[in-house]
């Protein structure tokens, strides 16, 4: 009788897994976007009977990786069915079952990066435990349902990118993500000026609400409006981080070509274009969050590259670079500076909306904390709190990630997320130091990129509330599995 079993006692070892686990993925999209969409089910099914060779080819680890990354920035693109299904969940839907299907397949039942796993599990349940008090329960479970799918963000993003080549990759893939989102947010802009249609043209069938509308935010400056980029999100913050954390990644690796004197013409083009478009994105979004992310990942990317003599001299060097740009924006739009210095005047200027507001988040915040020191009023209750002892709206937010944790979850909940927030620094730091002991300057040099781009993720987080946005826990993933890479590349001399 023929043995169906290999030695691990896998089943079925002669069978091609991966044509049937594509068969089943591909059946369930085509039965999705039929539910959804025929005419977009037609479309796919002619494109996959006119082009199979390009249909197998598509959907390769590198394509599903970028798609997976640029579905992270379409925050506003969702499909309309009673409730809104935002883009991210199903990549992150269809990604867990190809993981899973495949660890199963291969008897890969190991779990990897266990005290992350304890840490999460111990972070829903003090969500659900403070939730029992909580005002609005169901608020409690919507967001706990949305904490596991940052969970499996995090740990999907872990095992897709286990070696270098894909390392390289996802850092081209987060870099050029932000390049296109950056250049769609300018293009706003220009599409305003001229009148001209913003919208992207997928819009018809991708809608975040019943009636999709899209458009610039604004602030004033006196009787002056002033357009703010939000590219693909509905907030000009979270585009502006997003650029800032791929900006510290493409100035990191940026330096180490430059120190190893491998780039050429049209690469020195690309890198300074890139850096350019990235840096007045995050200036245009006029978010005063993300400047401040920006200011503590530059001044993180900074206290590294000071410490080598030759790394020191590039970013010299691009500094003094980057003040000619502004001295040439600033003579050829005078009005750029006033716009900037009037934008962080209002941050000390407790008479403006935006500044009264966050000081009154911050009393209402503190206040919910003191109601219930160890738990909080319970995950994304702190509207409901406001609502019911300060007559405001049950939407509100305390505009700070850090003070939410305290509100909402308590100190118990806000020690967990530290921790949480500690050992993915812990990963970055070990990692940068075994890969600088060992000489290893490409990872030495993606290292700092990846420890500033998170210093920009946190700091923007002290004065805005997005924790809990898609990318941020992509990112996170992200560096935990450069960092693991680099640990298990050069293990400590003595262990196993």
């Amino acid at each position: 009788m023929k043995n169906y079993f290999n030695r691990n006692g896998s089943l079925f070892i002669g069978i091609n897994w991966s044509k049937i686990v594509l068969y089943i993925v591909v059946g369930c999209f085509v039965l999705l976007l039929t539910i959804l969409s025929q005419e977009l089910a037609i479309i796919f099914g002619l494109f996959i009977g006119f082009s199979p060779l390009y249909f197998k080819k598509i959907f390769n680890i590198d394509f599903l990786l970028f798609s997976f990354v640029l579905s992270l920035i379409l925050e506003k693109y969702s499909y309309y069915v009673g409730f809104s299904i935002r883009l991210p969940m199903l990549f992150i839907v269809g990604i867990a079952i190809w993981v899973t299907l495949q660890k199963l397949m291969k008897g890969q039942v190991k779990i990897d990066h266990k005290q992350f796993v304890v840490l999460f599990g111990f972070m829903l349940f003090v969500f659900v435990l403070g939730g029992l008090g909580a005002e609005n329960r169901i608020d409690v479970v919507r967001v706990c349902v949305v904490y596991l799918f940052l969970f499996s963000i995090f740990f999907i993003t872990i095992y897709l990118i286990n070696d270098e080549k894909r390392i390289r990759k996802a850092t081209n893939c987060i870099i050029l993500t932000a390049i296109l989102g950056s250049l769609y947010g300018f293009y706003q802009i220009v599409a305003v000026v001229f009148n001209l249609s913003s919208e992207l043209p997928f819009t018809e069938y991708l809608r975040y609400q019943k009636y999709y509308t899209t458009g610039l935010t604004a602030f004033t400056i006196g009787n002056t409006w002033v357009a703010r980029i939000n590219s693909t999100f509905n907030d000009p913050v979270l585009i502006g981080v997003f650029a800032g954390m791929a900006l510290m990644l493409l100035c990191s690796t940026f330096c180490f070509r430059l120190l190893e004197k491998n780039i050429k013409g049209s690469s020195l083009i690309y890198y300074i274009s890139g850096i350019l478009i990235l840096f007045f994105c995050v200036i245009f979004t006029f978010s005063r969050s993300s400047w401040l992310g920006l200011l503590m990942g530059f001044l993180c990317l900074s206290y590294y590259l000071a410490k080598r003599i030759q790394t020191r001299i590039i970013f010299t060097k691009a500094l003094f670079s980057l003040f000619f740009v502004l001295i040439v924006l600033v003579t050829v739009y005078p009005e750029a500076q006033r716009f900037v210095t009037a934008r962080i005047n209002q941050s000390f200027d407790f008479s403006h909306v935006s500044t009264s507001g966050h000081a009154k988040w911050f009393e209402i915040g503190s206040y919910a904390w003191s109601e219930n020191p160890l738990l909080g009023v319970g995950l994304n209750n702190f509207g409901e709190f406001n609502a019911k002892y300060f007559q405001g709206r049950s939407h509100a937010m305390t505009h700070s990630a850090f003070l939410s944790f305290l509100a909402e979850t308590g100190l118990i909940g806000f020690i967990l997320e530290l921790s949480l927030i500690f050992l993915v620094f812990r990963y970055i730091l070990t990692a940068l130091n075994r890969a600088k002991t060992k000489g290893d300057d490409y990872f030495y040099y993606l290292l700092i990129g990846v420890l500033s781009g998170y210093t920009v993720i946190l700091a923007a987080n002290i004065t805005y509330h997005f924790y809990t946005q898609f990318y941020v826990w992509f990112y996170m993933g992200f560096a935990v599995a450069t960092s693991s890479y680099v640990l298990k590349k050069y293990p400590e001399m003595g262990s196993n």
